[in-house]
């Protein structure tokens, strides 16, 4: 039952259409009472009048009284809501008209057959038994004025309409004159005004009864949502107490002195204690152990106290002594006063999760530790490969320099070749290595495009003689001269690429087609390389960006290489928001296509022009060389040979120190791998002597990006890595030389010599 049903069934009741349909109730239920009324007086009539006019009365009441109980018996039995207000309305005033001007003219026949028979016979009149039925009937009416005032007071107004009607024929006849008909007249006034009072006081009953039934109304229905509400939440307290029961994790309820005085099933099977060792007991008599933290529990207390929730984790025992985790949340229950009345404690066993946590602590430890070994494994094998790596391309480098017969020319020439196959070999090691670790850096700089794709063909031109294809190079027109990217990383893609086009084209040639359109505003530089090799197969298309990927094995027993080549291209192109796709058709070619993110440049990159190496011109430089491996002193020397320096070596970092103290060097070629002292605590050592401070280059095996980011942070100005090429090491010294020049020109006073003078400083 809704909590509303009272008051909507009072208001029901009460409405129009209720009022109309209890009206129509009580005059179908009183339907036989009225004709029993009737049969009564008529009875009279037959014993005093005649028999004749009491049937014809009775038969007049009857039908009255039939026709309006019948369309009332239809309203009786509609629902309110189905009711037509206004219809019903209008048909049983028209039905009640109907049936009270019936009764009032059987009431009033008696009066008139009695006065006609008293005209012939005598001169006394008595309408007395008439007007007493028409009054009595009436007053009965009134007691149904709250229900339908219209059906009502029209009734009314007939049944008392009748008797002065009477009263008034009579008093007009010559014969009764003499007679007080007036008194009688005055009488019917009275009761009329009685009729009128007597209506009031029904309606004022009518509105008092009301207004009691509507207060019961409320007040039951204020009843029934108490009642719902309880029930509701002795449900709601039944289905707790099963939840609490049944419910997976601790359950405990304490009471304001943090005495347990209920615990389920679940807190016996996690801590061991049944609910009778438990109940009038703390939970940290029972629970707490040396490792439960006094301070986390001090904090319960305090929210609690407040009556704020609370959620911590604690290191408890169980019965049996072992340890064991708990995740617990207690809400307080307050009273009217603000004080502590009831604690529930909710606990959950997260002993596992705790083990799992700490085991996952421990892996990636021991996955950061790897990551660690790792790398230092690869720094180690990097410093130890390059390390001889150096020594052989350095001295095959020298031999080219020498008086060589045809033979001793390819013999130096395999010797170089093969060493830098090895360290491409090494490099694609050690750069998939860190693409795997996600540690791609790039080093935008303007570049000149041309020069780019130019030298490394030239690289390429050798091994393609050799093979006897060739080399072009088309580069579009509307192609910028300088743009502003990563050119080594560039160079490497297409290294990469074009080495692998070479590698597998027998016969024919191969063709780099270069453009980079620069109508939008994020310019893209745009590369292919076609080549009339062996081609892919359809079905090895989707894998020849994978790592270790081959058509087959006797590709890679024939031709070489990692397989990691095209891998490492595609992570760079991806690194640079670009993309390479290949196409191509087996025994005819293949074209790879690189799209790659670059800006446009704002300024052209500044180029040191060297004919040759005879051009160097070091004259007057104090160049130091700490480097602790006997080849590499060797090569540097023979390195600088005939470029004019004046070199000194130091055998590890703390000779160099020394030596920079009493030498003042204008450069340090520095090795970071040295006994006593290494390269880096060194150059900070260096960089806080009391000297002109050197140009200090690191030259390492060590290859990684972190590498070079240590050597410049400890104070080093550059950095090469070995195997160092004889050029570039040339080049370099030649480029800090200038340099320095350039900054003694802008404070040059006259006095300050200039390193190209033959004269040092100190």
């Amino acid at each position: 039952m809704s909590e509303t049903c009272p008051v909507n069934e009072h208001e029901r009741r009460y409405s129009k259409e209720g009022l109309l349909k209890r009206y129509a109730q009580h005059k179908t239920d009183h339907f036989r009472g009225r004709l029993l009324f009737s049969a009564g007086w008529c009875a009279i009539v037959a014993l005093l009048l005649s028999p004749e006019v009491a049937a014809v009365c009775f038969v007049l009441v009857a039908l009255g009284d039939w026709v309006d109980s019948w369309y009332l018996r239809g309203l009786a039995r509609a629902q309110p809501e189905e009711i037509d207000l206004r219809k019903a309305t209008r048909w049983s005033v028209l039905t009640g008209v109907f049936d009270i001007a019936l009764f009032a003219t059987a009431a009033g026949l008696p009066t008139y057959l009695c006065e006609l028979e008293l005209n012939w016979h005598t001169l006394h009149w008595e309408p007395i038994f008439s007007i007493y039925v028409l009054i009595s009937f009436a007053m009965v009416q009134i007691m149904f004025l709250p229900l339908h005032p219209i059906a009502v007071i029209s009734r009314v107004v007939i049944l008392f309409a009748v008797p002065t009607v009477i009263l008034a024929i009579g008093s007009s006849n010559a014969h009764l004159a003499s007679d007080p008909h007036f008194l009688n007249v005055g009488g019917i006034l009275v009761v009329i005004t009685t009729a009128i009072w007597t209506g009031r006081l029904v309606n004022a009953r009518h509105s008092r009864r009301r207004r009691t039934e509507l207060k019961q109304a409320k007040q039951q229905r204020e009843l029934q949502s108490a009642y719902a509400q309880m029930f509701a939440q002795q449900v709601e307290a039944r289905r707790l107490a099963l939840v609490a029961e049944s419910a997976n994790d601790s359950v405990m309820i304490m009471d304001r002195a943090r005495r347990i005085s209920w615990v389920n099933e679940s807190f016996t099977r996690m801590t061991g204690y049944r609910a009778s060792e438990a109940i009038g007991r703390r939970p940290r008599d029972l629970l707490a152990s040396d490792n439960t933290d006094s301070a986390v529990l001090a904090q319960l207390n305090r929210k609690a106290a407040r009556g704020e929730s609370a959620r911590v984790v604690l290191h408890n025992r169980r019965k049996d002594g072992s340890p064991i985790w708990i995740e617990t949340s207690q809400v307080p229950m307050m009273n009217s006063r603000g004080e502590l009345e009831t604690l529930i404690a909710i606990e959950r066993d997260i002993t596992a999760a705790k083990e799992h946590e700490k085991e996952l602590e421990a892996a990636r430890v021991a996955a950061e530790e790897g990551a660690r070994s790792k790398a230092e494994f690869l720094a180690t094998m990097s410093h130890e490969i390059r390390t001889p790596l150096n020594g052989v391309i350095g001295m095959a480098q020298l031999l080219e320099q020498t008086a060589l017969d045809e033979e001793q020319q390819k013999f130096t020439d395999t010797i170089h070749s093969s060493a830098r196959s090895l360290l491409a070999l090494i490099n694609d090691v050690l750069d998939m290595s860190k693409m795997e670790a996600k540690e791609i850096t790039l080093s935008p700089v303007s570049f000149s495009v041309r020069q780019c794709f130019e030298e490394t063909l030239r690289l390429l031109e050798p091994l393609a003689r050799e093979k006897g294809i060739d080399l072009e190079l088309h580069i579009a027109p509307d192609t910028p001269e300088h743009l502003f990217g990563d050119d080594r990383r560039i160079t490497q893609i297409l290294m990469n690429i074009l080495g692998n086009a070479v590698k597998f084209t027998d016969q024919g040639k191969v063709t780099v087609q270069v453009s980079c359109p620069t109508q939008t505003t994020e310019p893209r530089l745009q590369f292919s390389v076609q080549d009339t090799g062996i081609g892919i197969a359809p079905e090895m298309l989707d894998r020849v960006f994978e790592r270790f990927s081959q058509a087959d094995a006797a590709i890679s027993r024939r031709f070489g290489g990692t397989g990691l080549g095209l891998t490492i291209s595609q992570k760079l192109a991806h690194a640079m928001q670009g993309e390479i796709s290949v196409s191509s058709t087996l025994g005819e070619g293949s074209c790879f296509t690189v799209q790659l993110q670059v800006q446009a440049a704002h300024s052209a990159p500044i180029e040191v022009d060297l004919a040759s190496d005879d051009e160097v011109d070091l004259t007057g430089t104090r160049v130091l060389v700490a480097e602790d491996n006997q080849v590499n002193r060797m090569l540097v020397q023979k390195f600088l040979k005939n470029t004019g320096a004046e070199i000194e070596f130091a055998f590890d970092g703390r000779e160099a120190i020394e030596k920079a103290k009493s030498i003042s060097p204008h450069i340090i070629v520095m090795d970071l791998s040295m006994p006593h002292v290494n390269g880096l605590d060194a150059t900070r050592a260096i960089r806080q002597l009391p000297i002109e401070q050197p140009y200090i280059v690191a030259l390492t095996a060590n290859a990684f990006d972190e590498d070079k980011k240590a050597c410049l942070s400890a104070g080093m100005d550059d950095f090469l890595s070995k195997p160092v090429n004889r050029k570039t090491l040339l080049s370099r010294l030649q480029n800090v030389v200038s340099e320095i020049n350039g900054r003694r020109n802008l404070l040059y006073d006259g006095t300050a010599p200039r390193l190209d003078s033959g004269k040092t400083t100190g």
